[in-house]
């Protein structure tokens, strides 16, 4: 099954940053108060992500991005002066989101793609939008201390959160 998949266009305001900034993926965007020392210093403040449409079909986690963003973009600076970190927000799969599928590819999902090897996924030849996806933001989540990725279910369930990593 072939998918006609387009490109989202978003408008985000991205801050600047100190020098050495890790280069944001597109769909994303970066608040701060403009005082983090450079990815990779041991001066560097905390970062949470927050990351919707990992799967296009998943709307909520969509529509809370493009909301924080919009309350965020429209933000007097002053809002900015007591973060203590930085927050960034981003569209995980834009081109699904805008044709309203889970994925752009058949046999891709996204959320599959960063389980494998980086190495295994350079050495095709030729990408999906997917696989190519996962390595534009691969290094943001590397660099990333806390990550909020908002999916949903399309199936009868009570809400629920799912906590991973080495604590849980």
């Amino acid at each position: 099954k072939k998918t006609n998949c387009g490109t989202a266009v978003v408008g985000i305001r991205v801050c600047k940053m100190a020098t050495k900034a890790l280069r944001l993926p597109t769909h994303f965007a970066r608040y701060s108060n403009h005082t983090n020392a450079p990815f990779g210093s041991s001066r560097r403040k905390k970062i949470v992500t927050i990351l919707g449409g990992v799967h296009g079909n998943e709307l909520v986690g969509v529509e809370i991005v493009r909301w924080l963003q919009g309350l965020l973009s429209n933000a007097p600076s002053s809002t900015f002066d007591y973060m203590n970190g930085e927050l960034i927000l981003g569209l995980g799969n834009p081109k699904a989101i805008e044709a309203g599928t889970r994925a752009c590819s058949s046999v891709d999902d996204l959320n599959r793609c960063f389980i494998v090897n980086e190495g295994c996924i350079k050495q095709k030849k030729i990408l999906s939008y997917e696989e190519q996806r996962s390595l534009d933001i691969r290094p943001l989540l590397k660099e990333t201390d806390i990550l909020l990725d908002i999916h949903a279910t399309n199936k009868p369930s009570l809400p629920f959160i799912r906590i991973a990593g080495e604590q849980f």
